[in-house]
Order: C-alpha cells, then structure tokens, then sequence
C-alpha cells in the first residue's frame, strides 16, 4: 500500500464486517494508498438483519481479479468491481 497510485493494485486494507453501533447495520471498508495524506476508502454501509439476537451469523468474503463480494448470512449485500479497489496482490487475513 506504500505506492500511492489511486489504486489497491499493491495491497489494500479490506474490512469486511465493521460493527461499532447497535442498530442491524454493519459497514465494509476498502482502504488503499495507504494511511497518509494520499489515503482513500470506499465504505459501503449494509443491513445485517438480527445481527444484535445473540446468536451466530455467517460472513464471507470471496475475492477474484475482478471483483470482490461481502456475504451476510448467505446474502450478498455488498460488492466492488471498481478496479480501483480490488488488490492484485497476495494479502494477510486477520480475524
């Protein structure tokens, strides 16, 4: 992410599933160029019905050269394929 290009080409931080708040909603984040002043995120808010019920959810994320899908449940509420966002490099997975 250090080459700061307008693009996610060499790596980007993907948040797939962001839950600060209490209502049924959760967000996912596509940061690229990194943290400094060139920095840019795509951040798409979505519904996670039930989310608060105790109970568990499934969540996925399913990336390939052109797009990348966020799952909820076994629905698909958010995607990019703006080429801008989708990183073409190998990344880590952190839970």
């Amino acid at each position: 992410m250090e080459n700061v290009d307008g693009s996610g080409q060499d790596g980007a931080e993907i948040d797939v599933f962001e839950s600060a708040w209490l209502g049924d909603f959760t967000k996912c984040v596509v940061h690229i160029d990194g943290y400094s002043a060139g920095k840019q995120a795509n951040t798409k808010r979505y519904d996670t019905p039930n989310l608060h019920d105790g109970n568990y959810h499934n969540r996925g994320f399913h990336w390939e050269a052109n797009k990348m899908d966020i799952y909820y449940d076994g629905i698909l509420p958010a995607a990019y394929t703006d080429t801008k966002c989708i990183r073409q490099v190998d990344e880590y997975l952190w839970f």
